[in-house]
């Protein structure tokens, strides 16, 4: 992999993991469009990437939740239904790992985050043992490419009436147990360790777009408004049926 490639790579992970429009999708695209092979070793690099910025934004957030059994009970039962389909059906969700299957996934997330955003519930409500499954659930759907996690999660709270930064909060909150187990999980399988100063680089440019898309999200998540989002799914559907 050229370093150029990997500085691509590595800010489109960044940007995407915590943008809601989905960062397995963008890097199924992006590694197809540049033509580089799958490499795991470099893809457990990117999640350490973008796991840097997570702890280093929501540390005191991450103290809180640990200190606290209710927090800390919420967001295991968040967490608890994408582990589940993970575990059973893994096999089915590596097979819809292709550029064939985003056009109809970007356009379900974009769905779900215009809808969210104008239908959901204007009430306000708290956190409890009913809204995390909720979020847990819609959490499940991000295990496909193409369908954003934090759009998911942040959606969630839209439709539930969690907003602000309780909703910003639980939701990338959730991010740390997911992208910790996908970092395990494709450690495990890796077979060969070989560090260049490409995958460095990457590594470093999907830390750094994190920081920037991580910051960015938490200020837009406070409003709730996802609109330009869908937009920009809509779009890249549209150009990914008529180029490919």
């Amino acid at each position: 992999m050229k370093i150029w490639q990997a500085i691509v790579l590595g800010i489109v992970q960044g940007l995407t993991e915590f943008l809601p429009v989905s960062s397995s999708g963008h890097l199924v695209l992006f590694t197809h469009m540049l033509g580089c092979p799958q490499n795991m070793f470099f893809d457990v690099l990117l999640h350490i990437g973008t796991l840097v910025p997570l702890v280093v934004v929501f540390r005191a957030e991450i103290f809180k939740t640990i200190k606290s059994i209710k927090k800390l009970f919420f967001l295991v039962i968040a967490t608890i239904p994408a582990g589940l389909a993970g575990y059973f059906f893994g096999d089915k969700i590596e097979e819809a790992f292709s550029v064939e299957f985003l056009p109809a996934a970007f356009v379900f997330t974009a769905a779900i985050l215009f809808i969210s955003e104008k239908f959901g519930s204007k009430k306000r409500r708290n956190i409890g043992f009913g809204s995390a499954c909720f979020y847990g659930i819609m959490q499940t759907f991000a295990l496909l490419p193409g369908i954003s996690r934090s759009g998911s999660c942040l959606s969630a709270g839209n439709f539930l009436g969690i907003r602000g930064e309780e909703n910003s909060d639980f939701a990338f909150m959730m991010s740390l147990p997911v992208i910790t187990a996908s970092f395990a999980l494709e450690a495990v399988g890796i077979k060969t360790f070989g560090f260049s100063a490409a995958y460095i680089i990457g590594t470093i440019a999907a830390c750094v777009s994190g920081f920037i898309a991580l910051i960015l999200m938490k200020k837009i998540a406070k409003s709730g408004k996802y609109s330009a989002f869908s937009v920009y799914l809509l779009l890249l559907a549209a150009a990914i049926i008529l180029f490919s």
